[in-house]
């Protein structure tokens, strides 16, 4: 099994192209001799849709956001304002990746489309590191290290983002994609999202609301997993699904997944704003009523009939 393991772990993908009416199913090694383990279709008018599963991902990213930032702002929870922006950003960052990853032609030889392609790429890139900063805010948020109305919060929220958009814009200017992407990306969102995941796990043990754990392990595990698929996807798994998932395409998923399972964390385990408590439910002193008082005093007389 280990050899077995081992040896799919340096193999390519098979390559091969599949045409019908005219579309072009384009698997595998493509002409400098990358091997992808995802499908691209080639249109008779030789348009190229790279990706197609990251389409129906990232209309799904779309409706987590904009539902989930919709339900946590009515909801009236603790830190429902940067929660709910949060999503929202998750929805317009998705949707600005479809067009990246996907809609926008990568064969196009016009300038104008490739500025188009640069410019939603950095909007693309952005959002997603700004999304992991929103994370790392609401777990201080959560943690009370802020106040999410605090114009110092606000202040500390605009500098972050800003120099996370300066950071791409210099990365996209100089051409610097390899190191920006190692850092504005992947450190970026493994630091946030794990300190995210840290603040939440001392927020629980600390007010003792246990409820919706397993949601936020869930997450965790969806993100993470996600985001090691897009760095490598191993052969077996490519082999063994759909030749539309590739790297991205678990991303995607994984992201959706993710945000999904964060939201029901959220919604079961922040309580009311207005009743929030820095003590266990467990010894909570419950609220007393005339007949609460009246069933404790006629007890005693009931037991002893």
């Amino acid at each position: 099994m280990t050899e077995l393991l081992s040896s799919l772990s340096h193999a390519v993908y098979p390559s091969y192209n599949w045409t019908w009416h005219g579309l072009t199913v384009i698997y595998g090694a493509d002409a400098e001799n990358q091997s992808h383990c995802e499908a691209r279709l080639l249109f008779p008018n030789g348009y190229l849709l790279t990706a197609p599963m990251l389409i129906p991902f990232s209309l799904l990213a779309l409706f987590i956001g904009l539902y989930c930032s919709g339900v946590i702002s009515s909801s009236g929870r603790l830190n429902s304002l940067l929660y709910r922006k949060t999503f929202f950003l998750y929805g317009l960052m998705m949707t600005s990746a479809m067009f990246t990853d996907s809609l926008i032609p990568f064969n196009a030889v016009s300038p104008v489309w490739k500025i188009i392609h640069l410019l939603v790429g950095l909007i693309d890139v952005t959002f997603t590191s700004c999304i992991a900063a929103s994370f790392f805010f609401n777990g201080l948020a959560d943690m009370k290290l802020i106040d999410e109305n605090s114009k110092k919060s606000l202040i500390a929220q605009i500098v972050m983002y800003s120099s996370i958009a300066m950071g791409w814009i210099y990365t996209f200017s100089t051409g610097s994609f390899a190191s920006g992407f190692k850092y504005l990306y992947i450190f970026l969102i493994l630091g946030f999202c794990g300190s995210y995941v840290i603040f939440e796990a001392i927020f629980i043990v600390y007010r003792g609301h246990r409820e919706g754990l397993g949601y936020l392990i869930l997450a965790g595990l969806s993100g993470g997993g996600g985001l090691a698929l897009m760095m490598k996807v191993p052969v077996a798994l490519c082999l063994a699904t759909t030749p539309f998932m590739g790297g991205q395409s678990w991303w995607f998923l994984g992201s959706d997944l993710a945000m999904f399972f964060i939201f029901k964390f959220y919604m079961i385990n922040h309580v009311s704003a207005d009743t929030d408590e820095d003590v266990s439910p467990s010894i909570r002193t419950p609220p007393t009523s005339s007949a609460v008082v009246d069933m404790i005093e006629l007890q005693p007389l009931y037991i002893a009939q």
